[in-house]
């Protein structure tokens, strides 16, 4: 039997009680719901008020970072040049162009932070001498 049929044999004033208890708890849930998808904007606000509280990077952090990424591109392209054999005659010109645009790079981002330039690190392209890319 279908809860329809149960409240139409019960009495008017009985059946307008548990429907409208029906609504509250129906409407209860609603609220519930609507309540706890409120509160995830006001969580994540919180993840983010914690994640923009960190110092930004100044712009001597962000040229260093370049300058760090120039040195490495700048070594791999000296030490490919410089490699016996690895690059066809034919292709030398190209690379040894990108070699000098690498070199100029370092040298400008150097000039333009003076004392603050971080030095060159030490870079291993073979991972460990697990590879030997500047010979194959």
């Amino acid at each position: 039997m279908k809860a329809t049929e149960i409240f139409g044999k019960l009495e008017p004033e009985i059946t307008e009680r548990l429907a409208s208890r029906r609504e509250a708890l129906s409407g209860a849930g609603k609220f519930s719901a609507l309540l706890a998808l409120g509160s995830v904007p006001v969580a994540l606000s919180g993840f983010a008020r914690k994640a923009y509280a960190q110092d930004a990077p100044s712009v001597t952090d962000v040229l260093n970072f370049a300058l760090t990424l120039e040195y490495l591109e700048a070594e791999y392209y000296t030490t490919g040049v410089g490699a016996s054999g690895l690059i066809p005659a034919e292709d030398m010109s190209i690379f040894q162009t990108i070699q000098e645009h690498e070199v100029a790079h370092v040298e400008f981002l150097q000039g333009a932070l003076g004392s603050d330039a971080v030095g060159k690190p030490e870079f291993d392209f073979t991972a460990g001498g697990a590879f030997a890319p500047f010979s194959d």
